[in-house]
């Protein structure tokens, strides 16, 4: 089988698959890189320490497959088809819509190993590697490169169909393919709208983020406590953050893609959360089995949900707010449930912290209990 004719047979076997957006770039040095390398340097990572790790891999494909003559870039659109219906109240937190759904980690590899096979039952011999997100490899530049879209001011790549919501992957191979590289025009404008709406700064300008502010850094791969001064800018945001993707126009008529119905279906009763069932909830691996909010433990969860039931300041919370300072093992856990407590700020919640500070061994926690007495008063 001639180049062309396997790259057209590749191509529609990805969209019957159910990508919604498959591509073929060259593995080149990414035009990126010196843009990441900075970023590194800025200090704009946080505590994501692999990224400086790995970030010698991330300039070239190669680097990840030394024999790599051709990177399929896949994306799959996840937007809802419907805007969901849900009760609001003052104890109901906010959930990533991307998260609210089987792991795409999973499908999306699962997916992507379905066409490997087929690209080596074609190929004799074909060596394919399989990268989804976690990978070291810029993909959002492959991505953009492909045609899938243009870097938008949100650091998001924004599609015109799916706008930003959308995943992406690749398959690396020595299989020699017909590129399909189509350059997308940077839509945005002088919209500065995300830039705008970010509630804790985090986008310094057009196209940089400081991970150190974000909501989603904050939230899923900052393993510490939470900086006091950005606790509150966290609002009700349990895992993720969307806002700089809800005020996008291009979000606003954002389609789903084909899998949105079928292995990638949301579910809408983790995108609004009742936070005190998730407080005092004692099955977080049942509950969230299969889904990214799984990754980053009961801890940093409950962490993150005593920071939107501070932000809430429900006065209904404080009996199991109580319960997990009296009782939960972690002490991450604890120092946030008594921030939480200093903020509802009611004369239960001071009982509370009061009662806390007598019998707290942790002297980190204690310190925390001090402040929250303090914002009690």
């Amino acid at each position: 089988m001639n180049t062309e004719l396997l790259t057209q047979r590749l191509l529609a076997r990805a969209e019957e698959l159910g990508f919604d957006m498959v591509g073929i770039v060259r593995p080149i040095d990414a035009q990126t890189y010196e843009h990441f390398e900075r970023w590194i340097e800025l200090g704009y990572a946080g505590e994501m320490e692999y990224m400086v790790r790995t970030k010698h891999l991330r300039k070239n494909p190669k680097a990840l497959m030394e024999e790599c003559k051709s990177v399929v870039v896949v994306g799959v659109g996840y937007a809802a088809n419907e805007e969901p219906s849900h009760d609001e109240s003052e104890v109901t937190g906010r959930i990533s819509l991307y998260a609210c759904r089987q792991d795409y980690h999973d499908v999306i590899k699962a997916k992507l190993r379905e066409l490997r096979d087929w690209l080596r039952a074609n190929v004799r011999l074909a060596k394919v590697k399989i990268c989804v997100d976690s990978s070291p490899i810029l993909e959002r530049e492959l991505a953009v490169r492909a045609g899938f879209g243009w870097f938008g001011k949100n650091t998001n790549v924004i599609n015109r169909r799916f706008g930003s919501y959308f995943f992406i992957g690749e398959l690396l191979t020595d299989v020699e393919l017909e590129p399909t590289e189509a350059l997308e025009r940077d839509r945005c404008g002088k919209c500065t709208m995300c830039i705008d709406a970010c509630p804790a700064g985090a986008l310094v300008s057009p196209r940089v983020l400081d991970a150190r502010r974000c909501i989603s850094y904050l939230t899923i791969e900052h393993r510490s406590a939470i900086q006091f001064e950005l606790r509150e800018r966290i609002g009700r945001w349990i895992f993720g953050c969307d806002i700089c993707q809800q005020v996008c126009p291009w979000n606003g008529k954002a389609k789903g893609g084909a899998m949105v119905d079928n292995e990638l279906k949301p579910s809408y009763e983790l995108l609004r959360p009742n936070l005190i069932e998730l407080l005092s909830d004692r099955e977080f691996n049942r509950r969230f089995a299969c889904t990214p909010i799984l990754r980053i433990g009961r801890a940093r969860f409950l962490r993150n949900v005593a920071v939107a039931l501070g932000n809430a300041r429900s006065e209904c919370a404080v009996e199991q707010l109580a319960k997990l300072l009296h009782s939960d093992e972690d002490s991450l856990v604890r120092s946030h449930v008594a921030w939480a407590l200093g903020r509802i700020g009611s004369k239960s919640a001071r009982m509370v912290l009061e009662h806390a500070w007598r019998g707290e061994g942790d002297e980190r926690v204690r310190e925390e209990i001090k402040y929250a007495l303090q914002l009690t008063q």
